[in-house]
């Protein structure tokens, strides 16, 4: 591979790197799986409206 190539992608793919890392600190919701049973409580109650 040509080293001139090589040095101008390495920072592009750092900065890749980088903000694939750090997307997911944006991310909001629960850190844990819920409990099926709770999301199938949610559903009966929405259907009787």
């Amino acid at each position: 591979m040509n080293t001139s190539l090589s040095r101008s992608l390495r920072p592009a793919t750092a900065a890749l790197v980088l903000f694939l890392l750090l997307s997911g600190c944006g991310s909001k919701g629960a850190l844990y799986l819920p409990d099926p049973d709770a999301d199938r409580t949610k559903a009966e109650a929405g259907k009787g409206k």
